[in-house]
């Protein structure tokens, strides 16, 4: 199993998401790795990316196949501030 991380920018906490059928986002304190956050139904398979915006408030994560699904986490609170397809058809 693959997994996707990305560092808090203030390095308080790292997330860590899962590939696999109903992938979860698992959000971790540092530096002693206690389990903060878990993130749920963002994707139906696979995440190929994750990015906390500028302050730390958000979470942005990115599903592959076959959504291909971009969510917006206000992660702290575990919920999703947006849903949006992540291509478009041209």
């Amino acid at each position: 199993m693959q997994l996707i991380l990305q560092i808090h920018p203030a390095r308080k906490y790292v997330a860590v998401a899962e590939k696999g059928k109903f992938p979860r986002i698992f959000i971790y304190s540092l530096p002693d790795l206690h389990l903060f956050r878990i993130l749920r139904k963002g994707t139906e398979r696979a995440y190929s990316a994750l990015c906390f915006n500028h302050d730390g408030t958000t979470l942005a994560s990115v599903g592959g196949y076959p959504d291909f699904m971009l969510t917006v986490w206000a992660w702290r609170d575990e919920k999703v501030v947006l849903r949006s397809k992540a291509f478009a058809q041209v």
